[in-house]
C-alpha cells in the first residue's frame, strides 16, 4: 500500500507540473532545446519509478490475494467437515461448494481493489487541489458537480447491494434444483419429464434476469454519470473560469495541465461505479461466509480414549436426541456395556433407534444427558456406503499403506474376488462418482472392506449385510464378521434385520420405544417371550429371508440351537404365514410375493455398466482461447447478444471517444487562437474589441460544450443498448445450455460429474453474466484511449510514427507469446480447480465416516495440497502478468518521453498547444496500454468460460421428442416385440445385449432374472430408449419404436424404479408435475397406494414440501409415491423394479393387490434381482452375458433344471416340481 501511495504521489504531483513547464519551454523561443530534453528524460525516469512501483504494488496485492482465497478455501472445508447435523440441513451441497469456489474467490479478489477504494478520495483531494492552483474558484463548480453526483451512487449502491442479495438467493434457488435435476435425471427421462422441469429452471432463471436487467439498469446510469462527468466537469469549469474572471485567457498550459488532471482523474470517476459494485459482491459474500463460518459444529457427545477397561462402549443413563427443542428423545436413559472382543447384535422394530444407537456411539447424535464412553480407534460402515471416486484399492486401503497379504485376504473374506475379475482393470478400475459403475451389493462389500483393512478396535456395522445376496451374507458373517472371522478379536456391533446371525452373536440388544427393552443371548432372550420375541415374530412376518433361514434350520441336524430353541423359532415362523389353498400348479404364489427388504434395498440399476472400462469419468475437454478461436467466441457472443445491439454498441462508444478526441483538439485550436494569443500576449490587433474577444470565447466554449452534450448522447445509448444486449445474451445462451443438457443422452451424465456440470450453470454462466461484458467494456474502453491517443500524439508531432511502428511491433510480438501462455495457464487453472471442488463435494457427502476413522486431518492435507496445485498456477498467471506489464512499461513510458524529446528536438514547428495536446494524451497511452493488456487477459479467460458453454450447447442430443404420426389410442394391448435387437453403449465398448429376440403378449407378467452383469438393466434402457441399438428393432403394437418420438414412446410407458426419488416442492408437483390431474384423481390414485389417509393427516396436504431428495419422507413411503405417479398415467407397459423393497409386509401385500387390479390388463415386466418376486409370473426371461439363455413359465423351467433352476438353488430357494411332474 505505501508503494502504491508513492506511486500516486508521484503522478498526481509532478504530472501537471512537467506539463506546464514542457508547454512554457516549447513556447519561449529563447529557451535551449537541451532543457527540453532534460526535461523529457526526467519524465522517463519519473514515469519508470512509478510503473514499477505500480507492477510491484500490483504483484503484492494479488499474492495477498492468492493467500486470502487459500485461507477461505480451507476454512469453508473444515467447517463443511466439522458441520452440526442440525446445520447441515440449512445447506445443500450445491450451496457450500458455491462457498469454496465463488463467495472466497469474489472476497479474495475484490479485497485487492481496496487500495483503490482507499485511495480514491485522496485522488480526487489532490487532483482537485491543483485544479484550484491553476484556475481558482471556478475549479469549485467542478467539485460542486462531483459532490452533487455522490448521493445519486450511494443511492445506486445501496439499490444495488438489495439487488445482490435477492439475486444471490435466487441463483442459490437455481443451483438446488439443477442438481436434484442432474441427480434425478434418468426419472426425468423415463417419465418424459425434461420439458416441464427445464421450464421450471427457466422460471428462476427469468428471475435472476429481471434482477439482472435491474442491475444493469442501475449500472447504466451509474456508468452514464461517470463517463460523462469529465468532459462535464471541464466544461463547467471552463465556464466558470470565463464569468469569474472577465475577460482572462486560458492558456495552454493551463488548459492541458486541466485536461491531464481530469485525464488522471477520469480513471478514478470510471473506476469508482466498478468498485462500488465489485464492493458490494464482496460484501454480499462475505455476509454469506461469515453467516455460515459462525454455524454450530459438531461436538462428539462420546469420549474416545485408549486405556482398557475390559469394556469397548458403556452407556450410563444416556439419552440422545436428534432434535433440540424435543421433549422426547430418540433414546432414553441408555445404559449398556459392550465387553471388548464381543460381538453384538442390535434389533428392533423399524424406527425403534439402532442407527441413532450406532450415531450415540459415534457421537453424531446430540447428547441430552449420561455418559458415553468409546474405547480405542473406530471402524464404520454406513447403512448407504459411501465410496470415493478413485481406484477400488484406494477405496479399500482409505490411506493405509499396502499390506498386500492383508489386502488380499480382505478381499477375499469381503467376497470381492469374483467382482474383480469382472472389472476390466481389476481393482485398479476408477469408480466413477457416487459409485455408478458398482451395484449397491458390491458398494456395501467395499465400504466393509475399508473397515476390515483399516485394523480399527470398534467395528460400528449399520446393516451393512441387507444389500447383498443370502449366500454372500453368510460367507461374510463366517469369514469377517462372525466367531471365526478376521475380527473376532475386535468389538463388533451389527445392526441387522437377518434372523440367520443371530444364533452367532454372543449378546443381543433389543430396542424398543426409544430404550433398551433387553439384552442377553439369542437362546436367553428366545425363552423369555418378551419384547425380542415380538421383534423376531415382525422379522419373520416382514422378511422372506428370514423364512427361508428357518426353514433351512427346520432341516439342518448338526445347528448349534439345541432341539427346543429350534421348535419355538419353528413356531414363530409357522405363526403369520399365510396359507394357500389355490390348487394352482404355481409356486408358493402368496409366500413368493413378499419380498426381502435387505436384498435390495441399496442395489443399483447401473450393473452393466461394469464393462465401461477401467476409468468411467470422461476428462474434461482443454480450452485454450487465443488468435482466430478467440474472434470465433467473440462472434458466437455477439451473435447471442444481438448483432444490430451488438453494432450499435461498437458504434456510440466508438463515436464517444472521437467526439472526447475531438473536443480536446477543438481546445487546442481554442487556445492557439491568433486573435486570442494575441490578446493573451498583450497586443490587441487593429479593429479588435474585447467584445470580440468574449464572442470569440463563447463561440470555442459552445461548440465545446455541445461535444459534451454529443458525448452524453453516445454514452447514453451505449449504456441502454448494453443493458438490453446483456441480458438477451445471458437468456439465449443459458436457454441453450440448458436445452442441451436436457437433451443429453444418458450417457453423457454417466460420464459427465454432476459438478462439472453445474459449473457451467453456475461459474460460467456468472462470467458471462457479468465479468464478460464488463471485461469487454473495460478492453474496448482502453482500445479506444490508446487509439485516439496515439491520433492526438501523432496529429500533435507527425514524426513521431517514425517511432510509433517499430514499437507497434514490438508490443505485438510480446502480446502473442504472453497470450498463448496466459491461455495455457488459464486452462490449467480450469483442470486444477475440478479436483478441489469434486474432493470437497465427495468429502462432505461422506463427512460422517470421515468423522468416524478420525481422519479428518489427511482430508484437510488432501484438500490443501489440492489448492497449493491451484496456487502454482495462479502464481505463474501473475508472474506472467507481470512480465508482460514491465515490457508494456517500456513501451509507453518511451512513446511518452520520445514523444517530448522529438519535440524540442524540432524546437519552433510546434505551438505550446499542440505540445501539451501530445503530452497529455501520451501519458494516456502509458497508463492505458498496461490495462488494455490486463483487460484483454481477463477478456480471454472469460471467454473460456464462453468456449466450455458452447462445448455443452454444441453436445450430441438424443432423438427427436416428437417424431411421425403415433396411432390413435396406441398402445391398447401391450404387445412386444424384440426382433434381433443388440445394444452397445458407446461405439468403443462391446455389445451388453446379443441378438435378442423374444415376443410378450398383451397383458403377460413377465419376470427378467440374470446374474450381475446379464442385461437386465440394459434391457430396461432400451426399452425407454435411453440408448439406441446398434441394430434390430422393438416393435410395441406393431409399431418400431425407432419410428415415433421419445416422449411419444416414454409418455406411454410406465416404471416404478428401484430407488425411489422426490424432487423439493410440493407433493403434488412431484405426482404431476404437469398439472394433467385435478385433485381428486391425485387422492384417488394416493388412496390404491394407501397413502391418502397419510397425505390427508399433513398440516399441508398436497402442499407439503418433500424436502431436497424427498427427505422428508420415508424410503418406503417414497417409494409409493412413485407408484402413485404410475397409477396415474394409466400407462399399459408397467416396468417394475423390486418396487416394493422398502415397505413392511402388510403394504407390500396392499401393493401386490393394487398391482393385480390396477393393472391387470397390462403388461409388466419385472426387472428382479430377487427370483422369489417374480415366482408366480407368467414367464421368465433368463439373460446371461446379453443374451436370451431361456424363456418359459416357472414351472417348466424349474423342470427343465437350466439357468433359472441352478439361480434358485445358489439364492437359497427350494425349488419344487409341479404335480403333474412328479
Amino acid at each position: 500500500m505505501g508503494l502504491r501511495f508513492l506511486q500516486y504521489i508521484i503522478i498526481w504531483t509532478t504530472n501537471p507540473f512537467f506539463m506546464s513547464y514542457l508547454i512554457d519551454t516549447t513556447d519561449d523561443p529563447d529557451s535551449s532545446p537541451w532543457m527540453g530534453m532534460l526535461l523529457s528524460m526526467v519524465l522517463l525516469l519519473l514515469l519508470m519509478t512509478a510503473g514499477l512501483l505500480f507492477e510491484h504494488s500490483f504483484f503484492n496485492n494479488h499474492s495477498l490475494e492468492i493467500h486470502i482465497r487459500s485461507s477461505l478455501m480451507s476454512s469453508v472445508y473444515k467447517k463443511a467437515m466439522n458441520l452440526h447435523w442440525r446445520s447441515r440441513k440449512k445447506y445443500s451441497i450445491g450451496e457450500m461448494t458455491n462457498y469454496l469456489s465463488s463467495d472466497a474467490d469474489t472476497i479474495a479478489y475484490h479485497l485487492t481493489h481496496l487500495t483503490e477504494v482507499m485511495y480514491t478520495p485522496l485522488h480526487f483531494l489532490l487532483v482537485f487541489y491543483q485544479l484550484f492552483f491553476i484556475l481558482g474558484p471556478a475549479a469549485g463548480l467542478g467539485l460542486a458537480t462531483v459532490v452533487l453526483i455522490m448521493p445519486i451512487n450511494v443511492y445506486i449502491a445501496v439499490r444495488m447491494r438489495a439487488l445482490f442479495d435477492e439475486n444471490a438467493d435466487n441463483k442459490d434457488e437455481k443451483i438446488k434444483l439443477l442438481n436434484e435435476v442432474l441427480t434425478g435425471m434418468k426419472v426425468l427421462k423415463l417419465l418424459a419429464w425434461e420439458k416441464c422441469f427445464g421450464d421450471k429452471l427457466d422460471t428462476i432463471r427469468n428471475k435472476e434476469l429481471s434482477v439482472l436487467r435491474r442491475l444493469y439498469i442501475f449500472r447504466a446510469f451509474t456508468v452514464f454519470c461517470w463517463n460523462a462527468s469529465p468532459y462535464v466537469i471541464s466544461v463547467v469549469m471552463f465556464c466558470g473560469f470565463y464569468y469569474m474572471n472577465g475577460d482572462s485567457i486560458l492558456s495552454p498550459k493551463s488548459a492541458f495541465a486541466v485536461v491531464s488532471l481530469l485525464n488522471l482523474l477520469r480513471f478514478a470517476i470510471s473506476q469508482t461505479p466498478e468498485v462500488a459494485y465489485d464492493i458490494t459482491k464482496a460484501s454480499i459474500s462475505v455476509s454469506r461466509l461469515q453467516t455460515f463460518l459462525q454455524e454450530d459444529e459438531f461436538d462428539a457427545s462420546s469420549e474416545r480414549t485408549s486405556h482398557s477397561n475390559g469394556i469397548a462402549i458403556k452407556m450410563e443413563n444416556a439419552s440422545f436426541s436428534w432434535d433440540d427443542d424435543s421433549s422426547k428423545p430418540t433414546l432414553k436413559a441408555v445404559n449398556l456395556s459392550i465387553p471388548e472382543r464381543s460381538l453384538v447384535a442390535v434389533v428392533g422394530h423399524v424406527g425403534a433407534g439402532k442407527s441413532s444407537l450406532i450415531a450415540a456411539a459415534l457421537g453424531e447424535i446430540q447428547k441430552v444427558e449420561g455418559q458415553v464412553n468409546v474405547q480405542g480407534r473406530v471402524a464404520y460402515v454406513s447403512q448407504q456406503a459411501w465410496i470415493q471416486n478413485d481406484t477400488l484399492q484406494n477405496n479399500i486401503l482409505f490411506g493405509k499403506p499396502m499390506d498386500k497379504q492383508l489386502y488380499d485376504k480382505v478381499v477375499e473374506c469381503c467376497a470381492l474376488t469374483p467382482d474383480l475379475d469382472m472389472l476390466p482393470a481389476g481393482d485398479l478400475t476408477e469408480i466413477g462418482e457416487r459409485g455408478i459403475n458398482l451395484s449397491g451389493g458390491q458398494k456395501q462389500r467395499v465400504s466393509l472392506a475399508r473397515a476390515v483393512y483399516n485394523d480399527a478396535d470398534v467395528y460400528l456395522l449399520d446393516d451393512p449385510l441387507s444389500a447383498v445376496d443370502s449366500h454372500v451374507g453368510k460367507h461374510i458373517f463366517d469369514c469377517v464378521i462372525g466367531a471365526k472371522g478376521m475380527l473376532k478379536d475386535k468389538t463388533r456391533v451389527l445392526v441387522t434385520h437377518n434372523v440367520r446371525y443371530l444364533p452367532g452373536v454372543d449378546s443381543i440388544v433389543v430396542l424398543g420405544d426409544g430404550t433398551v427393552a433387553e439384552t442377553g443371548s439369542f437362546s436367553d432372550l428366545l425363552n423369555g417371550d418378551g419384547v425380542f420375541t415380538r421383534v423376531l415374530r415382525s422379522y419373520l412376518a416382514d422378511y422372506e429371508d428370514n423364512r427361508a433361514c428357518v426353514e433351512d434350520l427346520e432341516k439342518s441336524e448338526d445347528d448349534d440351537i439345541d432341539s427346543d430353541l429350534k421348535t419355538k423359532l419353528i413356531r414363530l415362523n409357522s405363526e403369520d404365514v399365510p396359507v394357500t389353498t389355490d390348487a394352482s400348479p404355481k409356486i408358493s404364489q402368496e409366500v413368493n410375493m413378499k419380498t426381502s427388504r435387505q436384498s435390495s434395498r441399496h442395489l443399483s440399476t447401473s450393473d452393466d455398466n461394469l464393462q465401461s472400462g477401467g476409468e468411467i469419468i470422461v476428462e474434461e475437454e482443454s480450452v485454450e482461447v487465443s488468435g482466430k478461436r478467440t474472434w470465433s467466441l467473440f462472434l458466437d457472443y455477439a451473435r447471442a447478444y444481438g448483432h444490430w445491439q451488438m453494432l450499435l454498441t461498437v458504434t456510440s462508444y466508438g463515436l464517444y471517444y472521437i467526439l472526447w478526441l475531438e473536443g480536446n483538439i477543438w481546445l487546442t485550436q481554442w487556445t492557439d487562437d491568433p486573435l486570442l494569443k494575441s490578446v493573451r500576449d498583450g497586443i490587441l490587433t487593429n479593429g479588435t474589441t474585447k467584445e470580440d474577444v468574449r464572442r470569440t470565447n463563447m463561440q470555442y466554449l459552445s461548440v465545446y460544450s455541445g461535444l459534451g452534450l454529443a458525448m452524453s448522447f453516445c454514452i447514453l445509448i451505449y449504456t441502454s443498448v448494453t443493458t438490453i444486449g446483456v441480458v438477451k445474451a445471458s437468456r439465449d445462451l443459458h436457454h441453450k445450455l440448458l436445452t442441451s443438457i436436457l437433451r443429453a443422452p444418458m450417457a453423457f451424465f454417466d460420464t459427465t460429474p454432476i459438478g462439472r456440470i453445474t459449473n457451467r450453470f453456475s461459474r460460467d454462466m456468472d462470467k458471462i453474466d457479468g465479468d464478460l461484458p464488463f471485461g469487454l467494456e473495460f478492453w474496448f474502453d482502453s482500445v479506444a484511449i490508446v487509439a485516439v491517443s496515439l491520433v492526438a500524439v501523432v496529429y500533435s508531432s507527425p514524426h513521431v510514427i517514425v517511432l510509433i511502428i517499430p514499437l507497434t511491433y514490438y508490443y505485438c510480438y510480446i502480446q502473442k507469446y504472453h497470450s498463448k501462455s496466459t491461455s495455457q495457464l488459464t486452462n490449467l487453472e480450469s483442470k486444477t480447480r475440478s479436483p478441489i471442488e469434486s474432493h470437497f463435494t465427495e468429502s462432505v457427502m461422506g463427512a460422517e465416516v470421515v468423522r468416524a476413522y478420525g481422519v479428518q486431518d489427511r482430508f484437510i492435507r488432501k484438500l490443501e495440497n489440492r489448492i497449493d496445485n491451484f496456487n502454482r498456477v495462479a502464481f505463474y498467471q501473475l508472474l506472467s502478468h507481470r512480465w508482460m506489464g514491465i515490457h508494456l512499461l517500456v513501451v509507453g513510458n518511451v512513446i511518452c518521453s520520445a514523444t517530448s524529446f522529438l519535440r524540442n528536438l524540432t524546437k519552433g514547428i510546434k505551438s505550446g498547444a499542440l505540445v501539451g495536446l501530445g503530452t497529455a494524451f501520451s501519458l494516456d497511452i502509458n497508463s492505458s496500454l498496461g490495462f488494455m493488456v490486463i483487460t484483454q487477459s481477463e477478456v480471454e479467460v472469460n471467454l473460456m468460460s464462453m468456449d466450455r458453454v458452447q462445448q455443452y450447447i454444441s453436445k450430441p442430443n438424443e432423438a427427436a421428442l416428437r417424431k411421425g404420426q403415433v396411432p390413435m389410442n396406441w398402445p391398447n394391448k401391450g404387445r412386444l416385440e424384440f426382433l434381433n435387437y443388440s445394444l452397445r453403449y458407446r461405439p468403443d465398448r462391446d455389445l451388453v445385449l446379443r441378438n435378442i429376440s423374444f415376443s410378450v403378449r398383451g397383458g403377460e407378467k413377465i419376470g427378467v432374472v440374470g446374474r450381475t452383469g446379464a442385461g437386465k438393466s440394459s434391457l430396461t434402457l432400451s426399452l425407454f430408449r435411453l440408448v439406441e441399438p446398434a441394430e434390430g428393432a422393438i416393435l410395441l403394437d406393431g409399431v418400431d419404436i425407432a419410428d415415433i418420438g421419445l416422449h411419444d414412446l416414454r409418455e406411454k410407458l410406465a416404471i416404478i424404479p428401484q430407488d425411489p426419488f422426490l424432487f423439493t416442492g410440493p407433493l403434488r408437483m412431484n405426482l404431476d408435475p404437469e398439472d394433467l390431474y385435478t385433485d381428486e384423481d391425485i387422492l384417488a390414485a394416493l388412496d390404491h397406494t394407501h397413502l391418502r389417509g397419510f397425505v390427508e393427516s399433513l398440516s399441508d396436504g398436497l402442499a407439503t414440501d418433500c424436502g431436497e431428495g424427498g427427505s422428508n419422507f420415508s424410503v418406503g413411503q417414497r417409494q409409493l409415491f412413485c407408484m402413485t405417479r404410475t397409477l396415474l398415467r394409466k400407462a399399459k407397459v408397467l416396468v417394475l423394479d423390486e418396487a416394493t423393497a422398502s415397505v413392511d409386509m402388510e403394504t407390500d401385500d396392499l401393493i401386490q393387490q393394487t398391482i393385480r387390479s390396477e393393472f391387470k390388463d397390462c403388461t409388466v415386466l419385472t426387472i428382479a434381482h430377487r427370483l422369489n418376486t417374480v415366482m408366480d409370473y407368467d414367464r421368465i426371461l433368463v439373460l446371461d452375458l446379453g443374451e436370451v439363455k431361456e424363456f418359459d413359465s416357472p414351472e417348466k423351467l424349474i423342470q427343465k433344471q437350466g439357468v433359472f433352476y441352478q439361480m434358485a438353488r445358489d439364492a437359497g430357494i427350494n425349488p419344487r416340481r409341479t404335480p403333474d411332474s412328479s
